[in-house]
């Protein structure tokens, strides 16, 4: 049988191929006429395997630096780590073998590599591992990893990361997000967060216990804030805050902190562009100050932390609420100022006119009249205008407390018909009695005894009576 369709992969210095984990020997000279002369004499299996070993060990190099994914790992008990390594091309598996990182290699390899790259060793990275081949007599083929190299995959992640926001670019929507406008007073907010997450606990005592006593309406959406599972929880989080759309103003993700590779599921093209192309503008708090993920980049604003998130929104409400305190002293100085020109131009009308009058009252009486009655008109008008302005400007103040003396007014109405109605004289209109009993009210039967002078009170009178016998129930 041929070698199949897997692609070949020469030993440096020799004629020996392997196909996938299969091995031929081509044309090695030395070897071939050992093995020619020695056809007669039948080789063991383990003569055989001895003969690949030894041919392994003499040909290959000590170490070989080897670009490759990690198919599978697992840790034993002992420290160990056992992996398979893969390759692909287009998807398409064309290499796998065993490899193996000996305990006390592993602590050292996988501390280094998780420092620089913030990630820790998993399934489906791509590494460059420094690997020496091995053959054991029973279990085969296998590689033993004595480094890996923390930059390429580095360089493979970044890489990675670049495809992803270039494909988002080339889309058109990586800035969509961040061309919505920003409400000016957004306080329904819907949150995506883990509900138990510290983070959300931090966010909702941050923005509802404000000083500013500033309202919110904020509506959690539950979601797996990590790993693999937080991409299609939190999307599935955005498309219900999509079918309620009008009920909110905003969208704010937050999360804790955590270790840097819990951010990884924010670098995801798939819930990029679900957030990129989100109706509503998208606050982003994940809890990392130095890393900045494909989600913060083309969320609408991007914040450190869910505390910072709060603290935005409260800083954009006061910034709203001093200018239009600003704008309502502004409306208040520019009315002051407006009556007192008015004021200004009445005095100097009313001097002018004053002087004018002074000066026609000399010239003839019946013409002082006539110009001391248009003083009078021009005056009234005037200041029938000035009410009016003032009148307008005092009519919001005046709205509230009017609207609270008639509710006042209401209720002490109400009041005093209900004393009117429980006064002694009405109770007694209506049918009602008063009985003293020697002098005393009364006011449980068992207190009568015979002989007792009662003394009853009607709305019509009063008549006095003695008692002869009562009967008690």
């Amino acid at each position: 049988m041929g070698p199949g369709p897997y692609p070949k992969i020469q030993v440096p210095g020799s004629k020996f191929y392997i196909f996938h984990s299969s091995f031929f020997i081509l044309y090695y000279k030395p070897i071939f006429t050992t093995f020619a002369a020695d056809m007669e004499k039948h080789l063991s299996l383990a003569e055989l395997s001895q003969l690949i070993k030894q041919t392994l060990d003499s040909e290959l190099q000590t170490s070989y630096w080897v670009v490759a994914e990690i198919g599978e790992l697992r840790m034993n008990q002992r420290g160990h780590c056992y992996m398979e390594l893969v390759d692909k091309q287009n998807d398409v598996l064309v290499a796998k073998i065993k490899a193996t990182i000996w305990s006390y290699s592993f602590r050292t390899i996988s501390g280094t590599f998780e420092a620089a790259t913030g990630q820790r060793l998993a399934h489906g990275m791509k590494v460059l591992a420094n690997v020496a081949v091995q053959y054991h007599e029973l279990y085969g083929l296998s590689l033993n990893v004595r480094d890996i190299d923390p930059n390429y995959t580095l360089g493979e992640r970044a890489r990675k990361r670049q495809e992803v926001i270039n494909r988002l670019i080339n889309e058109g929507v990586y800035d969509m997000n961040r061309q919505l406008p920003l409400p000016d007073v957004p306080q329904r907010i819907a949150v995506i967060s883990s509900p138990t997450a510290a983070g959300w606990g931090d966010f909702v005592d941050q923005l509802i216990l404000n000083p500013f006593r500033y309202k919110f309406e904020v509506s959690l959406f539950r979601a797996t804030m990590q790993g693999d599972p937080a991409i299609e929880s939190i999307i599935m989080a955005l498309e219900q805050i999509y079918s309620r759309e009008e009920q909110f103003d905003l969208v704010v993700i937050i999360r804790g902190g955590g270790a840097k590779t819990d951010l990884d599921c924010f670098d995801s093209y798939e819930l990029a562009t679900h957030i990129a192309q989100f109706p509503l503008p998208v606050l982003t708090g994940i809890g990392h100050e130095r890393d900045e993920t494909i989600a913060d980049l083309v969320a609408h604003t991007k914040l450190k932390t869910p505390t910072a998130v709060a603290e935005f929104l409260l800083g954009g409400l006061h910034r709203f609420e001093e200018q239009f305190m600003e704008l309502a002293g502004s409306i208040g100085d520019y009315a002051q100022d407006y009556l007192k020109e008015q004021d200004r131009q009445l005095d100097y009308l009313g001097k002018g006119l004053l002087s004018q009058s002074q000066f026609s009252f000399r010239q003839a009486k019946q013409k002082t009249q006539l110009i001391a009655t248009t003083i009078e008109r021009a005056s009234n008008i005037l200041i029938r205008e000035k009410e009016s302005s003032l009148q307008n400007i005092q009519l919001s103040w005046n709205r509230c407390l009017t609207a609270i003396i008639k509710q006042e007014n209401l209720k002490l109405r109400h009041v005093q018909k209900t004393l009117e109605l429980l006064s002694p004289e009405n109770v007694l209109k209506r049918g009602y009695s008063i009985t003293y009993v020697n002098g005393t009210l009364l006011k449980k039967a068992g207190e009568l005894k015979e002989g007792d002078e009662l003394r009853t009170q009607t709305s019509r009178g009063e008549f006095i009576s003695t008692l002869k016998s009562h009967h008690k129930k």
